[in-house]
């Protein structure tokens, strides 16, 4: 509480420059006594109790350079105070005592606030006083306030409760509507007041509805925009215009006298003795209508800054205007923060490159302006851009990306724009450009620019990449789909992606059936997905038979999709796909597991059964699944088959360029007993100097030699070859695609051992098979 003194003038606001050590400066607001700034402590002014609030304030106030409300109270007398930052070593505390006088003088008192305030009846609502911060903010004048209850200015559901009972500070944030109907919220604090016979409320309130309505930019760089606000600069005067006190950092911007010069001299010295000519001017009407009684608030440039000022009048118990209070801050680094904002809102943080935002607006400018010309979207995909990022570390990538940004630049027609669209994508905007063979040449100009190395601190760095294109041109099969930004830039991202499936050196510029294949794609994965686990794959068999005689000897497990609606999908549409989705390793296992299965059961159809074999497929995924031998021999146990019984293919590239540890497994696999195979022998990465070390037992000629080798041949003398080759390294040889007796003849002329075609039979369900083996289970002879 305030301690009784002398120099407290419960007619006039008290205003007090506090300092970190507790030390102020005492100026009363009474003019027409001619006071010094009186050094004092803050404990010969208030109670200890009040002096922990102010000194915690105080502390908070320099910390966060917010202004803060308080209220002090002594019995029956009370002082409603707003603390202020002048800098951040001092604040301003101004103190208007309220007495148990009169609405009316309530009302004056409330006036010295640069905040919305008023006051309330308890019992009612009814609004009995308002200040002219409050008529400014809230856009009712004042006759329409008193004419109000409290409560109007709530939403329906919103209104504090309880209002009517306020025994003591209540703080609170609370919603109220505007004149103009906009919402604000509000940070409140409301206070009992006794005048007289009425019990009445006292509210002071702080916009706040900037905190609800930040953007997450904004959110981030909180501690960022904090440190952009500098502090207020205050100057009281009297109504002969001379100034009393003139406080803050803000003013050393104003006048060319330093803080201590102010502090020293200020007394009794008028505004033309300390500014400008031009910053006269502009006080001059300001002050001039605060000294009518009138609140002022207004942005004005002056130098290089732009100013915010804020002026009230200081009013004493008789009505009396007796100066005023301007409150100037400067936000020019608002304006410097709006840009900031702008240009995070539209550049990538990592490179300033602009993004995807600024992207867009450009592409719906450009169409809007130069449409007719044509328009079209290149964008280049880093294909070695995670590669960099997790080798040498993320700052080496972004430095990738701003060095072929950089060349992209050098490369392509000055009328180009660019932007980063993604992690290790680089968008272009080329303007005037509708042919189709204008962009293909740019991207082989993109793709030989890029070929060469890039030096990246200190690191060379080769940069190949996928390029994918849109163009719009009103006049084409796309323009009227692709007249949107987003739709542009997403069929270029579609044909990017298309290239990437093509390899090295690609551009793909994009055409609707690209972006029917997209859907499809994503059709077929859902549906995949569905039947796995509707268990709509199936395992069919094609026999395997002794070229010899024609009697079976074993067959070959293949997977196939029977779709509800499509019928039986081929494993080139949906086995590629199962690899991207990671589910390839699930199918591969089924498979195996299912194919041995059967040929245990068809083995014990007809006798000495064991000579039937089972080829089936083994992918890179299993050979490098961990336990792989441990798995494949749980599943030989459990289903009681022979290891030779069992035949498993791999690829010559995985055979032929597989690591050591590869290499290792399949030797392991030959041991337990597992027969091996290379699959479509010829086709790939023969290589006759390494074949001989491997360890397989059988080579496969694929389908393509064997459906051509009677009309060309070369192709015949490759077939010769292969057989020769295996029985060399004794190896036994099945042949594929085996469709006229005229194929099987010459397959028995050059001593090939086993073979699959459409002439022994295609790939049956195994209820087909079992129907096979049973008719033919005296021979096995089925040609």
């Amino acid at each position: 509480m305030l301690q009784a003194s002398p120099i407290w003038d419960k007619s006039s606001p008290i205003i007090l420059v506090i300092n970190r050590q507790g030390k102020c400066l005492l100026i009363t607001s009474n003019l027409e006594q001619s006071t010094n700034p009186v050094q004092t402590n803050l404990s010969t002014l208030f109670s200890q109790k009040t002096l922990e609030k102010i000194q915690n304030l105080t502390t908070k106030i320099l910390e966060e350079q917010t202004p803060q409300p308080l209220v002090i109270s002594q019995q029956s007398d009370f002082y409603f105070s707003y603390l202020f930052p002048l800098s951040l070593a001092s604040v301003l505390l101004i103190a208007q005592p309220l007495q148990s006088l009169s609405i009316d003088s309530t009302q004056k008192a409330i006036n010295i606030f640069p905040i919305p305030m008023l006051l309330y009846k308890a019992s009612n609502f009814q609004i009995k006083a308002v200040n002219q911060v409050a008529i400014d903010h809230y856009g009712y004048s004042e006759a329409k306030f008193l004419g109000m209850k409290f409560s109007d200015l709530h939403p329906y559901q919103n209104i504090p409760y309880p209002l009517q009972d306020v025994s003591q500070l209540t703080r609170g944030e609370w919603q109220h509507y505007r004149q103009d109907g906009k919402l604000i919220s509000l940070e409140v604090i409301a206070y009992p007041l006794n005048l007289r016979t009425e019990k009445l409320v006292l509210l002071a309130a702080q916009d706040i509805t900037a905190k609800y309505t930040q953007t997450a930019l904004e959110k981030k760089q909180d501690a960022d925009v904090k440190s952009l606000f500098p502090p207020f600069g205050i100057l009281c005067f009297d109504q002969n215009w001379n100034y009393t006190l003139a406080v803050g950092e803000v003013l050393n911007q104003l006048t060319p006298m330093t803080m201590t010069e102010r502090g020293e001299a200020i007394t009794g010295k008028s505004f033309s003795e300390l500014f400008s000519p031009e910053l006269k001017m502009i006080l001059q009407s300001i002050q001039s209508n605060i000294l009518r009684g009138h609140y002022q608030t207004q942005w004005f440039q002056y130098s290089q800054y732009t100013y915010y000022i804020q002026g009230y009048p200081l009013i004493n118990q008789n009505k009396e205007i007796k100066g005023g209070l301007l409150m100037l801050q400067n936000l020019t680094q608002n304006k410097k923060l709006e840009a900031l904002i702008n240009h995070h809102a539209f550049r990538d943080p990592a490179t300033h490159l602009p993004n995807k935002t600024w992207l867009l607006e450009q592409i719906r400018h450009q169409i809007k302006v130069d449409g007719e010309f044509g328009v079209a979207v290149i964008l280049v995909n880093l294909e070695r851009y995670s590669v960099v990022k997790y080798g040498f570390g993320p700052e080496i990538a972004e430095k990738l990306i701003s060095a072929v940004a950089k060349r992209l630049k050098q490369t392509l027609p000055i009328n180009c724009d660019f932007a980063r669209v993604g992690d290790s994508t680089i968008a272009a905007i080329i303007l005037k450009i509708s042919q189709q063979a204008e962009v293909e040449k740019l991207a082989q100009l993109i793709h030989c620019q890029l070929s060469l190395p890039l030096n990246i601190a200190g690191q060379e760095l080769f940069c190949p990449v996928s390029v994918g294109v849109s163009i719009y041109d009103q006049n084409s099969e796309t323009g009227h789909f692709l007249n949107e930004p987003r739709a542009l830039l997403h069929a270029a991202d579609t044909a990017m992606n298309a290239a990437r499936g093509e390899g090295k050196l690609s551009c793909v510029v994009f055409h609707p059936y690209l972006h029917h294949s997209a859907v499809t794609r994503v059709q077929l994965e859902t549906e995949l997905r569905r039947a796995l686990r509707l268990k709509q794959l199936h395992v069919f068999y094609q026999p395997t038979v002794s070229i010899a005689n024609g009697k079976l000897v074993g067959f070959e497990a293949l997977v196939r999709w029977q779709h509800p609606e499509k019928g039986l999908v081929s494993p080139n549409q949906f086995m590629p796909l199962a690899e991207e989705l990671g589910l390839i390793g699930f199918i591969d296992w089924w498979v195996l597991a299912e194919a041995c299965e059967k040929l245990a059961a068809w083995q014990q159809m007809i006798p000495e059964g064991e000579f039937l074999s089972m080829n089936v497929n083994l992918s890179e995924n299993m050979i490098n699944q961990v336990g792989v031998l441990e798995r494949l021999e749980q599943i030989i146990n459990r289903t009681g088959i022979a290891p030779r019984s069992l035949k498993l293919e791999v690829t010559e590239g995985i055979i032929l360029e597989g690591e050591t540890a590869t290499l290792g497994i399949l030797k392991q696999l030959q041991q337990m007993g597992v027969l091996l195979s290379i699959d479509d022998f010829g086709t790939g990465y023969s290589s006759l100097q390494r074949l001989h070390q491997l360890p397989i037992n059988t080579l496969k000629v694929d389908r393509s030699f064997t459906k051509r080798m009677l009309k060309a041949p070369e192709i015949m003398q490759i077939v010769k070859t292969i057989i020769s080759l295996a029985h060399n390294l004794n190896m036994d040889v099945i042949a594929e695609g085996i469709e006229t007796e005229r194929h099987w003849e010459t397959l028995q002329e050059l001593g090939c051992e086993y073979g699959q075609g459409f002439l022994f039979g295609k790939a049956l369900p195994e209820t087909a098979i079992q129907e096979l083996i049973v008719t033919h289970q005296t021979d096995l002879i089925i040609k």
